[in-house]
């Protein structure tokens, strides 16, 4: 789509190509994308802030080139499901909405940029093993000792 060829790869999409090829990820109907975090936490770091629309079509790009020209099998997303993965990085605090822009008529962008705090953060990998909500509640009202560790 957006006319990207090999040699205009990123430094962080060359290390996403490297790390998929090397390893034997199975995404079931459930299991989420890890490499759709990584993409968006690098394109996030490169580019400032940017928004779901004109990150998915970067997104879906570099599957086409990871694919054809590297002969790696990426899942491509659609834009549902990446506007989806978005919202779970939201609502983990990895990313927020930086600004709202006017596009055309009642349309507006949200420009989302990383929250430096979360850069680390294991949920980039898969934002679905946070807490349950219901437990986050619990933890607001009666303390953080009873949030169990998301990671186990």
């Amino acid at each position: 789509m957006s006319g990207l060829t090999p040699r205009e790869l990123r430094p962080f999409e060359g290390v996403i190509i490297r790390d998929f090829a090397g390893s034997h990820i199975s995404v079931g109907k459930c299991t989420p994308n890890p490499t759709v975090g990584r993409w968006i936490r690098g394109h996030l770091l490169e580019v400032g802030e940017d928004y779901p629309y004109s990150m998915w079509r970067l997104w879906w790009a570099f599957c086409g080139i990871a694919n054809q020209e590297f002969a790696v099998n990426i899942p491509v997303n659609s834009y549902r499901e990446f506007t989806i993965y978005i919202w779970l990085l939201q609502k983990n605090s990895l990313i927020r909405v930086s600004r709202i822009g006017p596009y055309q008529g009642n349309v507006n962008y949200r420009y989302y940029q990383l929250v430096r705090e979360a850069i680390d953060s294991i949920l980039w990998l898969n934002p679905r093993r946070s807490p349950p909500m219901w437990q986050k509640w619990f933890a607001k009202l009666w303390g953080k000792k009873r949030l169990r560790n998301p990671i186990k």
